[in-house]
C-alpha cells in the first residue's frame, strides 16, 4: 500500500467520481477512476483553501471490475460494494492491498441499476427486470464485519453474502435504493416508470411495504 502526498488535487481531472466517507468520524474521500478501473482512498492533510487542498493516498485498488453503481459503507469503512452491468456484486476491501475482491452473484444475470448500504449491516441491491426473479434484493453482510485495518481479504467467492435475507419486486426494473440515515431498517426505491416505494425491513420474516407513490 503505497502513500504519498499532494495538493491542489485534481489539477488535471481524471475521469471519474469523488465520494466523500458516509462515516462522520472518517474525513477519507474516494476517488473512482472509471477508464482505468482504479480505486484511491485519500485523507486530508490541511484544511482546504483558495487554491490549495493537502491530501495523501492511503489506497489504491486496481484493476477493479466494470461497474455501473457502487456504494461505501458507512458502518465497515474498508468495505466498497460495486454493481456491474452483469449483475454482480463486488465487494472490496479498501484496508487490503492484495486486490482480491469477492464476488455474489445472482441467479440471473441482468444490469444493477443501484445499490446502498444502511448504517448497519444491510445492504440493498436494485436490479433490471426479469422475469423469473425479484428485483430488489437485501443482503446481511454481517459475516464480513469482523474485518480489520490491514487484515488480508477471505478467499471467498460465488456467493460470499449467501441469500438475500430479504426480496421483493418482482419483474419491475428497481433504479434507485435508498436507506434512511435515521431509520436504517427503512427503504425507499424507486421503480422503473411507476413511482417510489417504501420497505420496512425489521425482521426476516415480517419486511413489507409501507408506502408508495404512482409516478
Amino acid at each position: 500500500m503505497s502513500h504519498y502526498s499532494n495538493s491542489k488535487l485534481l489539477d488535471r481531472p481524471e475521469p471519474g467520481l469523488i465520494k466523500w466517507s458516509p462515516n462522520p468520524s472518517d474525513d477519507n474521500f474516494l476517488h473512482v477512476n472509471l477508464q482505468q478501473r482504479v480505486v484511491q482512498l485519500y485523507k486530508p492533510t490541511g484544511h482546504a483553501r483558495r487554491g490549495r487542498f493537502d491530501y495523501e493516498r492511503v489506497a489504491k485498488l486496481d484493476d477493479i471490475p466494470p461497474l455501473s453503481t457502487y456504494d461505501w459503507s458507512p458502518a465497515y469503512p474498508g468495505l466498497v460494494a460495486i454493481g456491474t452491468a452483469s449483475g454482480t456484486i463486488n465487494i472490496i476491501n479498501l484496508n487490503d492491498s492484495t486486490n482480491h475482491y469477492l464476488e455474489q452473484r445472482l441467479k440471473f444475470t441482468r444490469f444493477c441499476q443501484a445499490i446502498a448500504f444502511n448504517n448497519g449491516s444491510l445492504l440493498a441491491v436494485g436490479l433490471e427486470r426479469v422475469r423469473n426473479d425479484q428485483c430488489l434484493q437485501v443482503w446481511d453482510i454481517n459475516r464480513l464485519a469482523e474485518l480489520k485495518p490491514g487484515a488480508s481479504w477471505p478467499s471467498l467467492d460465488g456467493s460470499v453474502l449467501g441469500e438475500a435475507i430479504h426480496r421483493f419486486e418482482p419483474a419491475t426494473t428497481v433504479s434507485s435504493t435508498k436507506f434512511f440515515e435515521d431509520s436504517p431498517q427503512t427503504l425507499v426505491v424507486g421503480i422503473r416508470n411507476q413511482g417510489i416505494r417504501i420497505y420496512d425491513l425489521r425482521g426476516t420474516f415480517n419486511a413489507r411495504l409501507i408506502f408508495e407513490a404512482l409516478s
